[in-house]
């Protein structure tokens, strides 16, 4: 399991998972039986992981060509629930603080939303166009 990459990530894990199944719980529906199975288990986890930063990079990348969202407070990896399980590459996007008053404002005008839907759906392809060819 991926570790944390900030000191904010394990609260925020802690408020993610208030409620949650415990982990022991929802493993045990999903241990592989076997040395072989466990083997080719964390190989593709592995894998899923690799195609999450790369997807995280491809859309960290698109987002910073949206001034109105800049300054990118970068890449940060938790194992959030939500994620932890994921079999395909998986990633959570935050483009700003609707709390702040620069980027709250920002975030809420037409203008800003269509250009960082536009940088996520160019992220998206770019993502999907790597992995084929």
């Amino acid at each position: 399991m991926a570790d944390a990459s900030n000191e904010e990530a394990p609260s925020l894990l802690e408020l993610e998972e208030a409620g949650e199944v415990g982990p022991e719980e929802e493993v045990a529906a999903d241990t592989p039986s076997g040395d072989v199975e466990a083997i080719l288990a964390d190989l593709r986890l592995a894998d899923t992981h690799r195609g999450s930063a790369r997807l995280a990079r491809t859309i960290q990348d698109e987002l910073a060509t949206v001034a109105t969202l800049s300054p990118s407070r970068g890449l940060r990896q938790a194992p959030f629930l939500v994620l932890r399980r994921a079999r395909v590459p998986a990633v959570l996007v935050e483009l700003g603080y609707l709390s702040h008053a620069k980027q709250g404002r920002s975030l809420a005008e037409k203008s800003t939303q269509k250009q960082a839907a536009r940088a996520l759906a160019r992220a998206l392809i770019r993502y999907v166009s790597a992995r084929r060819g």
